[in-house]
């Protein structure tokens, strides 16, 4: 047993022995940088990663004959994949099955319109949204990086990059990660706080080492302000916020004339929901969004004459966070307390504004 131990360490330490110190897919393939795109209002992260992530592969894989520019469509996910959860979240191993069996078709197609909305169409588009033809491509492969230790998928997801380019990981959202890359943009994440947000899915562009400290590179769907131009960097090698083993997929593209030779898919035992709906308890911070929120409605003429408190709370990652609350108010006119729904969105830039509510 022993000497089994030795040897997979030794076979181990040659594989990453072999990897470079540092890598960016954006400098390995400069024609193939898929740009920074922003979800909105959705909690449609599983789809932006594994969409992006695999146009990054069609146009690697085409030598950059299938453009940077042909980025396939997360929209038309959100209203064909109909065993997923929309704008409620959904899992990217079944995003990449999907691309697979059904086909997706591109951006400039069918537009991505759940930003604004938060909500996903209610059928599958047959026609460009212009009117023209749907061409639609597929993926040959869905398949899981997660490994038996946190060392070995780490080698994984480095040769997984360095071979065939961006892939998607998902994480948990932590109270401080806002705040960490508010103040400092484009340091190194290391999660310190247990109060969970949420889970949320990127595309991984790249790997590297600063001050000794090991990082991954990440894009994030939230728009070029946020963060680095829209990239973060999160610790790699201690599995913070789960980066390592919550959701690590990828998929390969399949077209007529750049074929995809590898047919791996993995089986979805466990679905790994990111950008949905996440309970939690109602402390200070709770209070203080519902405060805002009941501020917000009285300012808009929509005033409560008496707050009781927090009924429920869930949070969903979205472009930042979303707080959907139920609050216990007196509404004008009534004699006992009523619930009240109310949506609030904490932006990447840590401004609160009430999206929605039914008082």
């Amino acid at each position: 047993m022993k000497t089994t131990l030795v040897l997979v360490a030794s076979i181990l330490a040659v594989a990453l022995a072999a990897l470079p110190a540092s890598f960016d897919a954006r400098d390995k393939w400069p024609k193939c940088k898929i740009p920074i795109l922003n979800q909105g209002r959705c909690g449609s992260c599983w789809a932006f990663s594994a969409t992006t992530a695999l146009s990054s592969r069609f146009c690697i894989e085409s030598d950059g004959k299938i453009s940077p520019d042909q980025v396939l469509s997360p929209q038309y996910l959100l209203n064909c994949e109909h065993d997923q959860g929309g704008c409620g979240g959904g899992d990217t191993l079944k995003a990449y099955g999907f691309m697979k069996s059904t086909g997706i078709d591109l951006l400039s197609c069918t537009p991505y319109t759940s930003g604004d909305s938060g909500q996903t169409e209610s059928s599958c588009p047959a026609k460009c949204k212009n009117g023209s033809s749907i061409k639609i491509f597929h993926g040959v492969d869905a398949y899981s990086l997660v490994k038996g230790s946190t060392a070995e998928t780490v080698e994984a997801m480095k040769t997984e990059l360095v071979n065939h380019g961006p892939f998607s990981v998902s994480f948990v959202v932590y109270r401080d990660f806002m705040e960490f890359f508010k103040k400092t943009p484009k340091g190194i994440y290391e999660a310190k706080s247990s109060a969970a947000l949420g889970g949320h899915a990127v595309r991984v562009v790249g790997y590297g080492e600063e001050s000794g400290k090991k990082y991954w590179l990440i894009a994030n769907s939230w728009g070029t302000e946020w963060g680095d131009n829209g990239y973060f960097r999160i610790a790699q090698g201690i599995n913070t916020a789960t980066i390592e083993s919550r959701r690590v997929t990828a998929g390969r593209p399949k077209s007529n004339e750049f074929q995809a030779h590898s047919h791996h898919v993995s089986p979805v035992d466990n679905i790994v929901i990111d950008g949905g709906f996440n309970k939690v308890p109602v402390d200070a911070e709770i209070l203080e969004i519902a405060k805002f929120s009941l501020s917000d409605m009285h300012n808009n003429g929509t005033p409560v004459d008496t707050f009781f408190g927090v009924e429920e709370a869930f949070t969903q990652v979205t472009n930042g966070i979303s707080y959907h609350l139920k609050l216990s108010v007196v509404k004008p006119n009534e004699n006992g307390p009523s619930s009240v729904n109310v949506v609030v969105n904490r932006s990447p830039l840590d401004k609160l504004s009430v999206v929605s509510h039914n008082l």
